[in-house]
């Protein structure tokens, strides 16, 4: 049956891991390759000029070709060279199929897949084409070294190649550990593209035909590669060598075996998979990868990545699991609650991991009834019945002797209780006369001791009013007289210019009612604007008569600007507001030293800086009293030049909206 499907070329010798292929009619070239010329010389024969390929070493050797390790001389870099066999040169169809394994390696340009750099023929006729040289090791080398979570990992990045190729259009047909390269910088990358096959029309690998379909690894191949049925084969036989592979890193041995090479293509034509002892979430993803029929099998290389991956999330519910099931046999052999706790703990958080894990949820019963076995055991009833449910036969049988004893217990505490409660009010009794007794006694003298210290307390209280009393009319005399001389030092002081006085102080009004000034504060603000608006006018009266002024002229604006502030420090609501310190700003500006910059600051006073606003605008609109049909403008522009700088930015905004007769 193998000679019909495979015809005589199979070697019944040959080991049933290495790959085999029956001889096929001619493959047709690919379209558009074109093989250049190329000097390639050994390094020890190499001469002026120096050859376009250096060959170093041999690598390996395979069925049709030889891999050298050489040297690119035009960039000098080390390379992988492979050429074909010097006997399969003149051979038509193993030149084409060559070219075709180079074609295809040049087209899937992927991290996981060797690249192809050049493409050639030595001087002899020899083509050759030249791919990076990979420092590593063979993975069926190191697979029984390595973990088994490192397998799984290595095989997703391979599956990462198989599923671009798919993409493309082409299938391996030769996936197995031997074909996988392990770079030293971790690199995985699928190699020995040779039997690769195109799915689709106009691809440059070979067509899938009867007679290009029979090749692979009997150890790894699907039941339709066996028996070379070339309709069947497809995207689905890749995904069968995946799920080979993995039984492979499972089991530690491939799907197929027989008693020579025959048996094996007749066992994997069957689907006959080796027995094993291994069970488990992984090698049911395998089992099913390898189903006899294609739409058995994951639907696509992702499905199956997707199946290995929520595995690999599994993996740790799984390994709770295992810590639990310890923790539970080592608190059955010592009755240790802690180790109960832990394993009933491990066990719940392998289920809220993984909710399927059946191995948790059957492991939470168990150890829930070991706990509660060990609790009645030590007479810990209430733990006991908290760890049990009825949900399990074994479970409802010992919470009924747990719920008995809770009632003896309940009953006995109760015959305790009524004891305790009769001994308690005899005791009671006995007390309560002996307390009577004493209580009586120091109870007059307790009584006296308390009136007399509730007299003295009224006293104290008395006397702390009159004292209170007595400040706030000193305080009221003292701002009374202040207010007093402040009203007759701004009587005395004469003001040329009523309609300012009178703007400053509207403006001022409007403003402070803006920003929440009322009542008194608003009343001293008045008095406030009248004093300030006097000392300036004053201060223009010195400066408006002939000549410059005179040092005397300053002295003058400087003891009258000291006299206003004295007087308005005395009247706390003045000096709150600011006024104080606006007077000391009007004498530092008319010094020529300017205001400070602060001025519109958080820590001024809302009166100080109200004063302010008002006090700019009257100089904006004496100024601009010539102005004409501009004047408006003119001051708009004055005042919002000023604002940040020294303005408080806010009242600004308040007096443009005052000017544009917009309402608060």
């Amino acid at each position: 049956m193998v000679e019909a499907w495979w015809g005589e070329s199979v070697n019944l010798d040959q080991d049933p891991s290495e790959t085999i292929k029956a001889r096929g009619a001619a493959t047709a070239m690919p379209a558009g390759m074109i093989v250049k010329p190329h000097t390639v010389a050994r390094a020890s024969r190499s001469a002026d000029p120096a050859p376009d390929y250096e060959l170093l070493d041999v690598l390996g050797k395979g069925g049709m070709g030889v891999v050298h390790i050489a040297r690119q001389t035009s960039v000098g870099r080390t390379i992988a060279l492979k050429m074909m066999k010097e006997e399969n040169a003149a051979d038509e169809p193993s030149r084409k199929k060559f070219l075709c394994e180079a074609a295809v390696m040049a087209e899937l340009e992927h991290p996981n897949i060797v690249p192809v750099h050049d493409l050639g023929a030595s001087e002899d006729g020899q083509i050759f084409y030249a791919m990076r040289h990979v420092k590593g090791v063979p993975w069926k080398d190191v697979i029984r070294k390595k973990s088994q979570a490192e397998n799984i990992n290595i095989l997703l990045r391979v599956a990462d190649a198989v599923a671009f190729a798919h993409s493309k259009g082409i299938i391996h047909r030769d996936l197995k550990p031997a074909n996988v390269m392990l770079g030293d910088f971790g690199e995985v990358l699928v190699m020995d593209w040779g039997l690769a096959l195109s799915i689709t029309e106009g691809g440059k690998a070979e067509r899938i035909t009867r007679e290009t379909v029979c090749a692979g690894s009997p150890s790894y191949m699907a039941p339709e590669m066996a028996a070379a049925s070339a309709h069947r084969v497809s995207p689905a036989s890749d995904i069968y060598l995946l799920g080979a592979i993995l039984f492979e890193i499972l089991t530690g041995y491939p799907p197929h075996t027989g008693k020579d090479l025959k048996d094996c293509v007749v066992n994997a034509a069957n689907n006959v998979i080796r027995p094993t002892d291994k069970r488990g979430e992984l090698l049911d993803i395998a089992l099913k990868a390898m189903a006899a029929e294609r739409t058995q099998r994951y639907l696509s290389v992702k499905d199956f990545q997707d199946a290995v991956r929520d595995y690999q999330s599994h993996a740790e519910s799984l390994a709770l699991s295992q810590r639990a099931q310890t923790d539970l046999a080592r608190g059955r052999e010592t009755k240790n609650y802690d180790n109960h706790a832990q394993a009933l703990y491990g066990f719940r958080e392998a289920l809220a991991l993984w909710e399927d894990n059946q191995a948790a949820r059957q492991g939470a019963w168990d150890s829930a009834l070991a706990y509660a076995q060990c609790a009645f055991e030590k007479d810990d009833l209430d733990l006991a019945a908290s760890l049990l449910t009825e949900d399990t036969y074994e479970q409802r049988e010992i919470l009924k002797r747990v719920t008995a004893a809770q009632r003896r217990r309940s009953s006995r505490r109760r015959a305790m209780k009524v004891l305790k409660r009769s001994a308690i009010g005899l005791m009671g009794a006995v007390m309560l006369v002996l307390a009577v007794a004493v209580g009586w006694v120091h109870s007059a003298k307790r009584e006296a001791e308390r009136q007399r210290d509730r007299a003295d307390q009224l006293a104290q209280a008395e006397a702390e009013q009159r004292r209170l009393a007595d400040l706030a009319r000193q305080e009221i005399r003292e701002e009374a007289e202040a207010f007093a001389d402040v009203l007759s030092l701004a009587s005395t002081i004469g003001h040329r210019d009523e309609q300012e006085r009178q703007l400053i102080r509207s403006i001022s009004l409007k403003l402070a009612e803006r920003v929440g000034m009322e009542g008194r504060e608003l009343r001293a603000l008045r008095l406030a604007a009248n004093i300030m608006d006097v000392a300036r006018g004053r201060v223009m009266d010195i400066f408006d008569a002939e000549g410059p002024p005179t040092p005397s002229d300053f002295k003058k604006i400087l003891d009258l600007s000291l006299t206003m502030e004295a007087a308005t420090n005395r009247v706390r609501l003045l000096r709150d507001l600011g006024v104080p310190f606006i007077i000391r700003t009007m004498w530092e500006s008319w010094d020529g030293r300017g205001y400070p910059g602060e001025l519109a600051g958080e820590r001024i006073p809302m009166g100080a800086r109200v004063l302010k606003v008002a006090w700019v605008y009257a100089l904006f609109m004496r100024g601009a009293a010539a102005a004409g049909p501009e004047a408006q403008q003119h001051i708009v522009r004055g005042i919002r030049q000023q604002r940040g700088k020294g303005l408080d930015p806010v009242l600004v905004d308040h007096l443009m909206d005052l000017l544009d007769g917009k309402q608060p």
